[in-house]
């Protein structure tokens, strides 16, 4: 089905290109006129659904990376201790790997790092990101 789904804004611009006829001539009748004009408003509905499609694509790709990304630095953080557990089902399955994370982080206070300015765990002895007390 992902296919076909993804083979059809290819399809419907190909259609359209065999569809068209050479240009109308000076001489041609109206019908012809519009028929042109017609298939290459065709042409545009076959290009817009190609560049929502990509547009769609990029989009996902982006959530799954930025998820992947805020997982693995959210459980550096907290110093979880399925952090890398979590990190890898991220990067490969992100909704199962967001809702593992979700489920077993720590339920802790974070506070800004001084010396790095990241996050860390309040109270902690060293911060994850820096080493520094």
């Amino acid at each position: 089905m992902k296919r076909f789904l993804s083979g059809l804004p290819l399809f419907f611009m190909v259609a359209n290109l065999f569809a068209q006829r050479s240009t109308p001539s000076a001489n041609s009748s109206p019908d012809s006129a519009e028929a042109a004009a017609a298939a290459a408003g065709m042409a545009g509905v076959g290009f817009a659904c190609c560049f929502l499609y990509l547009l769609l694509i990029a989009g996902c790709l982006a959530a799954w990376i930025f998820v992947a990304i805020w997982i693995m630095r959210d459980a550096k953080s907290r110093q979880s201790e399925n952090a890398q557990l979590v990190t890898i089902l991220g990067w490969l399955v992100p909704v199962v790997g967001l809702i593992v994370h979700l489920a077993t982080r720590p339920k802790v206070n974070l506070v800004v790092c001084p010396h790095c300015k990241k996050k860390r765990i309040e109270g902690s002895p060293v911060c994850p990101h820096c080493g520094q007390p």
